[in-house]
């Protein structure tokens, strides 16, 4: 906002509530919203440098940017003026002069919504590692369910050999059998739970350099646990050598995610195979993940990242796996495309910078809560 009188009554309204920094023209403020990273913008829009449409236009194209709401304001009613700003990818729309309270309610409002939208993320992301977990669990109880039976076959034999109702040599057999049953059920529980420590890496925030071949190892694997009816074969090329910067934990729920899509694609192929690539390519880690299965239906191919669209049953989507997987890889800076064709298959492409952008870290999100308050502006006295 370029008026000092519109940012001291913006100031007035909200300074009690929120941590506030302002901007002079529509330049300026890009130049703060790439550092700052705030929750929330409110800009006029008849500015110098940059006007507000085009502020809207560059925040709503910026990955790191796109999900900030922004409020616009102008002194114009008229409604192709809110229509164009609505275009630009505005999320509210004010006309001065305004009300001190619609502006507070507008902005709570908002901030609700955008809050809940991450909540529901984040519920959704439980939800798909909770049939992951259930998945593992089964997986550890077969070799549990083993080693109590061998148990309990060691206990009836050592019973016999005190009734003297077993011959010694017989009984040896019985043992030496039940022992190695259990040593191999306690390898396999042992392999589940690694699998399941390289899918969920603990003490892991942030992002730093990681092998992603590790990720997808153990995604992969665990991925044909839960599909081992179906004997898929997974068919890796990894051409990529360098480690990536990245949260490995939720880049492996976007893999879990698409490899898992793949898997029911191909569920009544004859030959069940998926095809895993990864490369280097113009400073950028690419994965793509590849099936031969029926393609994504006509009509859906520009739909397909929309929140709750599925092409399964009730039972098996909700339609939230792939706009998550999206979201989590532009969260790394990078992008989620698919190609496909009805009868042809699918190939999602997974594209992401090896290093992040300085200030694009968690940390820059959120400004200093000790430096509260306008830069440079006198508020009215509030009565």
């Amino acid at each position: 906002e370029d008026n000092p009188k519109i940012i001291q009554i913006l100031a007035y309204v909200l300074k009690d509530y929120y941590n506030l920094r302002y901007a002079k023209n529509g330049k300026e403020g890009l130049e703060k919203t790439r550092d700052l990273k705030p929750t929330l913008i409110i800009a006029d829009v008849m500015m110098p440098q940059m006007n507000g449409y085009e502020l809207v236009r560059a925040i709503k194209s910026d990955i790191d940017l796109r999900l900030t709401p922004v409020i616009l304001l102008t002194s114009k009613a008229d409604v192709e003026s809110k229509i164009r700003g609505l275009e630009e990818g505005a999320d509210e729309y004010l006309s001065k002069p305004f009300n001190n309270q619609e502006v507070l309610t507008r902005v709570r409002t908002l901030l609700d919504k955008r809050k809940m939208e991450v909540e529901f993320i984040q519920a959704e992301k439980m939800i798909s590692m909770g049939h992951l977990v259930a998945g593992v669990a089964h997986e550890i109880n077969n070799p549990l369910s083993a080693i109590s039976g061998s148990s309990d076959t060691l206990t009836k034999v050592f019973q016999k050999l005190d009734d003297h109702s077993l011959p010694l040599e017989k009984a040896q057999d019985y043992m030496r059998e039940a022992i190695e049953d259990i040593g191999a059920a306690v390898k396999r529980a042992h392999h589940v739970t690694q699998l399941l420590k390289g899918f969920v890496r603990q003490g892991t925030k942030g992002f730093t350099p990681d092998d992603i071949h590790n990720g997808l190892d153990a995604t992969i694997e665990l991925v044909g646990l839960e599909n081992k009816q179906l004997t898929i074969d997974f068919h890796r090329t990894y051409e990529l050598k360098d480690k990536v910067v990245c949260n490995i934990n939720s880049l492996n729920q976007v893999f879990f995610n698409l490899l898992q899509n793949a898997a029911h694609a191909i569920a009544k192929q004859e030959n069940r195979t998926i095809w895993i690539h990864t490369y280097r390519d113009d400073g950028h880690a690419y994965i793509s993940i590849q099936d031969e299965g029926p393609g994504i239906p006509k009509g859906l191919e520009n739909r397909i990242f929309d929140r709750f669209l599925t092409t399964k049953d009730a039972l098996n989507g909700t339609g939230q796996g792939l706009h998550i997987s999206r979201e989590i890889v532009r969260e790394h800076g990078g992008t989620l495309s698919v190609k496909s064709a009805p009868g042809q298959g699918a190939e999602f492409l997974v594209k992401i910078p090896f290093h992040r952008e300085e200030g694009q870290d968690e940390s820059t999100k959120i400004a200093d809560a000790s430096d509260r308050g306008v830069e440079a502006v006198q508020y009215p006295y509030r009565r």
